[in-house]
């Protein structure tokens, strides 16, 4: 992998910088394994491009990430309710679920993932931990 600056004059763009990086790594696993992406990774470039490469992959969905704390620590117990619903994105046809947790802040976290959701509350649960963990 290699870094890069928005002032170089072979930069193109953050998507294509992103893309490569996990066109580099993915080839290293052998396509193995769940993208997981928080801040920044809500863009249709990242879906189309995993999705097209059936790369598994969990999202942190735009502006739901907000940490909760109180008097400067964190908080430990959390009051969760959460729930999914099968999606599929506009000219996409890859399913996808989207993830709803309220609890674990102010606002609440969406994801969007490529895992299939069974019915036991710990699949869900797996999908849940991996941006918080």
């Amino acid at each position: 992998m290699s870094l890069y600056s928005q002032n170089s004059p072979n930069f193109t763009n953050e998507n294509d910088e992103i893309l490569k990086a996990i066109d580099q790594v993915g080839k290293a696993v052998q396509n193995r394994g769940i993208w997981v992406i928080n801040r920044g990774g809500d863009r249709d470039a990242l879906f189309e491009s995993l999705l097209q490469k059936q790369r598994d992959f969990i999202i942190s969905m735009v502006g739901t990430r907000e940490e909760y704390c109180e008097d400067n620590q964190r908080q430990s117990q959390f009051n969760l309710r959460y729930a999914f619903v099968p999606l599929q994105l506009p000219d996409m046809e890859a399913p996808l679920n989207i993830v709803v947790v309220k609890g674990f802040g102010v606002k609440s976290m969406i994801l969007l993932t490529t895992l299939q959701i069974g019915s036991k509350e710990k699949d869900l649960w797996f999908i849940i931990r991996k941006p918080t963990a």
